[in-house]
Order: C-alpha cells, then sequence, then structure tokens
C-alpha cells in the first residue's frame, strides 16, 4: 500500500524547515521572470506533514505597516514611497529578518532540520538570520516578545565585533592606532578578528548574548555530547549582497562561513552588471578545524 508507505516515511523522517527569501523588488509572479527562490519553493511537497514552508517576498515590495489590502489613494501614495524608499536602502532588513526568524521560534521541534535560501539582498537576509541562530540562539515557543531585543543584541555585538576588526586591520597596516589610520582602513576586506584584538565592549556583548541564550533559547546536543545553539542546515544563496544601507558599516565582508550553517553553498553571477550591487562573498575561516567548500 503506497499510501501506507508514506505516512510510515513521515512519521520517521525529521521535520524539515525550508525558508526562502526573494531579492529586491522580487515577488510571485508566476511567470519566467520568478526567480530560483520561486521555483525552489515550487518544487517542495506541500503535502508532507513533516514539512513546513516559508516565503517572503524582496525588500521593496510591501509596506510592512500596511494593515489593509485595500487602500484609498492617500494610502496607496504613502505605501508606494515607503517600497521606493525600502528598495533603495533596505530600511525594513531587520522586520525581514524578524519575520523569518519568529517562523523558526513557531514551528521548530527538536532535530528539526532547518535550509534557507535566498537571492541577492534576500541572500543576505538568509546569511545574516542563519548567523543569528547560532550566534544568539533560537527563542522557545511564545515569547516572540523577546525577538525584537535579541535582534538588538546580537546587532549591538556586530557592532562591537567591526569596529575590532577595523582597528586590528588598521593597526596592522599603518603600525598605529591612531583614528586618522582607522578611518582610512578598508572594511570590507576584513576577514575576522583575533581573541587578543577584541575589545572589552565587544567582550561584554557577547557575554550578555550567552547568559541570554542560556535562559531563554533552546539547546540541542551535538555528537560529542556538548550542549549548543541550534544551527541552519542548508544555507543556499544566490548572489548575495549587502548593499542594505543600514547595516553597510556594520557588517564584515567576506563573512566567515563558520558559525553560519553546516552546509554552505554560494551561487556568484560571473557577468552581474548590477554596479550599485557588490558581491557580499562568504570565506573559510583557516582557523577552523573542517572547512567547507564555496560555490
Amino acid at each position: 500500500m503506497p499510501h501506507a508507505e508514506n505516512e510510515n516515511t513521515e512519521s520517521t523522517e525529521p521535520k524539515k524547515l525550508i525558508l526562502c527569501f526573494d531579492g529586491t523588488g522580487n515577488t510571485f509572479s508566476g511567470s519566467n521572470a520568478d526567480t530560483n527562490v520561486v521555483k525552489i519553493l515550487r518544487k517542495l511537497d506541500r503535502n508532507n506533514k513533516n514539512q513546513f514552508h516559508y516565503y517572503q517576498t524582496g525588500i521593496g515590495t510591501y509596506d510592512i505597516n500596511e494593515k489593509s489590502v485595500n487602500k484609498g489613494i492617500f494610502g496607496e501614495l504613502g505605501s508606494n514611497i515607503s517600497k521606493t524608499i525600502d528598495s533603495g536602502f533596505g530600511t525594513t532588513f531587520d522586520a525581514h529578518v524578524i519575520a523569518g526568524y519568529r517562523f523558526l521560534m513557531r514551528y521548530y521541534e527538536p532535530n528539526a532540520k532547518i535550509y534557507v535560501f535566498g537571492f541577492s539582498r534576500g541572500a543576505y537576509t538568509a546569511k545574516f538570520l542563519a548567523r543569528m541562530v547560532n550566534k544568539v540562539g533560537l527563542l522557545c515557543k511564545g515569547n516572540e516578545e523577546m525577538v525584537p531585543f535579541a535582534y538588538r543584541l546580537y546587532q549591538r555585538y556586530l557592532q562591537g565585533e567591526i569596529k575590532d576588526s577595523e582597528h586590528a586591520q588598521c593597526t596592522s597596516k599603518h603600525g598605529s592606532s591612531d583614528t586618522d589610520a582607522h578611518t582610512n582602513c578598508d572594511t570590507t576586506q576584513l576577514l575576522g578578528t583575533k581573541p587578543e584584538d577584541v575589545s572589552e565592549e565587544t567582550q561584554d556583548a557577547s557575554n550578555e548574548i550567552e547568559a541570554f541564550s542560556q535562559t531563554f533559547c533552546r539547546k540541542e546536543t551535538n555528537r560529542a555530547g556538548k550542549e549548543e545553539n541550534i544551527k541552519v542546515f542548508f544555507l543556499g544563496i544566490w548572489d548575495c549582497v549587502a548593499s542594505v544601507a543600514v547595516l553597510e558599516r556594520k557588517a564584515k565582508m567576506p563573512v566567515p562561513v563558520t558559525g553560519t550553517a553546516t552546509h554552505v553553498r554560494h551561487a556568484v553571477a560571473v557577468d552581474e552588471r548590477r554596479v550599485k550591487f557588490k558581491p557580499a562573498l562568504l570565506a573559510q575561516d583557516i582557523r577552523a578545524a573542517v572547512h567547507s567548500n564555496n560555490d
């Protein structure tokens, strides 16, 4: 009985959470214009009780504050202005990340596998979400009031981390830690900081994250028998860019693969013609025990 076999298979396989983040201005159209994100979603088994799917249209496609689908003339005008600003500057980036995080909170169960896909700015959202879940942790169900706090906590940690990286890079390049040298450094080439380069401010933020995670977030036991934060199983992204105004000075490029996901794949176009959208590459951490190949 094929039907019975399918039911048995579904009952034994782990739950899978699949999140798909589209690129700037991209949404479902039902035509050949649909991105690879939509095409992957179309291939998923929507009848499998152990699969939960999440699709998010790209930055600049909707007004996060809208409460009505049918708006008047002035409502449409305000919404269009909001979308245009968002499309140019990525002002709703935090709302996109938080929405995906809340989906994981609602549907995650022990040993579930998380798959995250994204294109363009949606890829940046996917990568940011994966690293936030691994660093801060995943809050327990029903604790959604704490999500904005968790986001701000992680953002503050990143701000301190990039300052430390800039300082270390400038000290190495100029043999000095003065302000002028610090200002002239190119942050786009920073790969990370050594433990001795971490400032007291960044360490305090990291300690606060650890305490927050231990108090509010779910844990899983790894193969070594140690409890750790939940980690995304697979991160697949296309043409990841960091053209998000609210984060361009807060996030490093390239970003180390370590702490992003168990498996990472990044496809980058070789003929990109959009000058503004420079690729935000992933980097292997040479200090890691295990390497992941970047596509």
